[in-house]
């Protein structure tokens, strides 16, 4: 039978315009299906853009985003006849930019990372991931530094060429003129407007390379050149001309000055980039989302995200969605910090599900159970939570601890779970896509608990207390709570660190099968598009993904813990009486 699938997207760290990511992963799930043998059976892909069936927009009046609906070629867009995905992201890019300053950044990141000062607070990494990010942290504040020194080294070189003085007195004249706009450090008013025109032309030049960098770079994106991308080169080189028509002719009257104010430029403009693109608006961002003091402004801000993830999630699950039809299934794909993001939506909305009163239960329990799979990418969970613990030194062991309760009966590392129907599901499957050189990525490896999947939270101090050793030199170590899958994409240019490549990697879309169990990797097409509505409904595609549970004594619902050395389980729980 033809499926309904909902798809809702979240978006990370860093400015995005709206539709980006939800056109971006439609685009990339119309190709993916394109690509696979079994959903080109059905036909070719295409996807458009439709406007949501709202009931509630009556009351509120209140128009909702429109949707990017995945179908085939052909089927009518606004009813069709057969299996169908619905890409909708939940947009929350406004509502923090512009608050963080990189003076509030760096003091942030002096309190959180250099001086803890918290023993329970743990970031959860291999040495060599641990060595690998925080290098490229610190050479990314090494090149900022490097890049404005150079930028300023050039700049006097060529004020020194200009009036015929030494370079000393040139940093004197240039610092002077930047901080008091006194303009009597040069010998006449001619001379400044050759130095003024020069370094606009500079600045044009050096924003006409950054113009070509990126032009270069999207048509590595694009099958076919749209016309407007013509006119964009044109003005490219339009630019281009301007800038070297200021700085030439004083380059040629003055030997190399044009040349060194170009490279001043080029410096400056790089660490100015990397200053506010990588330190204030990513890490702006995690410390604004991390800011869990309700005294402190920030905390309003991270109840706005919160609520509108919470919200998109709530209203896609819902029985009104999809004109009132409702999703067969919802799957949840949740980029860079978006994934924090999303897992406190998700304990959110479980939470509220508690909370509500019999009669409206049954109602929300059927919508939450629509969720199917969470799939995370470019994840920093991890360092998140670490930098979460920082700033609450004291609570920091008790609230893990009732973290991993609060997760166990919500999500599960067995893909098998995919195929229960909705009603029978007793978790959400939880899959988790990271390279090794995304500085922001991580293996989930602290996110694991004692709880049964479809348990009760709360049973999880008991089952903790009941814990038996394992044998000599064995610990019981709670069960992983996400299937981690890595890839092997490394740092290119222009970007470095391959953080914004998951979308549009195949090896992310695309299953691949090996003897070896532990080898095989599962893509997320066989997650949200291998629900029924494939040939081989019994299995992902004909490849049977179902991993036989640990064995050992456990509960009536199945074991939920692992053996471990107590070094091991130490790492991840605390086992004091």
């Amino acid at each position: 039978m033809p499926e309904q699938i909902g798809i809702v997207v979240v978006h990370g760290v860093m400015p995005h315009p709206r539709y980006e990511i939800q056109d971006e992963c439609a685009g990339s799930l119309t190709g993916a299906l394109n690509a696979d043998p079994q959903w080109k059976k059905l036909g070719c892909w295409e996807y458009s853009v439709v406007n949501p069936v709202d009931p509630s927009v009556l009351s509120d009046l209140d128009p909702r985003p429109t949707i990017s609906r995945v179908r085939l070629q052909g089927d009518n867009p606004v009813a069709p006849a057969n299996t169908y995905f619905d890409v909708i992201e939940a947009y929350w890019s406004p509502l923090d930019k512009g608050k963080a300053t990189f003076a509030r950044v760096a003091g942030w990141l002096l309190q959180t990372i250099f001086v803890p000062l918290n023993t329970t607070a743990r970031y959860m990494a291999s040495p060599a991931k641990t060595f690998c990010d925080f290098g490229l942290i610190g050479g990314g504040i090494v090149l900022v530094v490097a890049f404005l020194a150079l930028a300023l080294l050039m700049a006097v070189k060529s004020l020194a060429q200009l009036t015929h003085t030494s370079e000393s007195q040139s940093f004197a004249t240039l610092i002077k003129t930047l901080t008091t706009f006194d303009f009597s450090g040069f010998p006449d008013e001619s001379m400044l407007v050759k130095f003024a025109l020069a370094v606009a032309g500079a600045y044009l030049i050096v924003q006409a390379v950054k113009g070509l960098i990126g032009f270069f770079q999207q048509l590595q994106t694009q099958k076919k050149i749209p016309a407007q991308m013509w006119d964009r080169l044109r003005f490219i080189v339009i630019v281009a001309v301007i800038g070297a028509a200021l700085f030439v002719p004083m380059g040629w009257a003055y030997k190399g000055t044009g040349l060194l104010l170009v490279v001043a430029a080029l410096a400056f403009e790089g660490g100015r980039t990397i200053a506010q693109s990588f330190f204030v608006n990513f890490f702006g961002d995690v410390q604004i989302y991390t800011t869990r003091d309700e005294n402190v402004d920030y905390n309003a801000m991270r109840d706005k995200i919160l609520e509108l993830v919470t919200t998109t999630i709530v209203r896609v699950s819902s029985d009104d969605a999809n004109g009132g039809k409702g999703y067969d299934k919802v799957f949840i794909l949740a980029h860079s910090l978006g994934a924090t993001v999303t897992l406190d939506a998700i304990m959110r909305y479980h939470q509220f599900i508690e909370q509500a009163p019999p009669v409206a239960k049954d109602l929300l329990v059927r919508a939450f159970r629509r969720i199917r799979a969470l799939v995370t990418f470019g994840c920093p969970l991890e360092k998140t939570k670490y930098f979460t613990d920082v700033q609450n030194p004291s609570p920091s062991l008790a609230l893990d601890q009732w973290r991993s309760d609060a997760y166990g009966p919500l999500f599960t590392d067995q893909p098998a779970e995919l195929l229960a129907s909705n009603a029978a599901a007793s978790a959400m499957f939880w899959a988790n896509y990271w390279y090794f050189a995304d500085a922001v990525a991580n293996e989930m490896e602290s996110y694991r608990s004692f709880v049964p999947a479809g348990a009760n939270a709360a049973l999880g101090h008991h089952l903790r207390r009941t814990m038996h050793d394992l044998g000599p030199g064995k610990k019981p170590l709670g069960r992983p709570l996400c299937r981690n899958e890595r890839g092997h994409k490394w740092w290119s240019l222009p970007d470095v660190i391959p953080h914004g490549d998951y979308l549009l990697d195949d090896w992310f879309w695309h299953s691949s099968v090996d003897p070896d169990p532990k080898k095989s990797h599962l893509g997320v097409l066989d997650i949200v598009a291998r629900t029924g509505a494939s040939p081989a409904p019994a299995a992902f595609g004909g490849r049977t993904w179902q991993q036989a549970p640990p064995s050992g004594p456990g509960y009536a619902v199945g074991p939920t813990y692992e053996p471990a050395t107590p070094g091991q389980a130490a790492k991840f729980h605390d086992f004091r009486p």
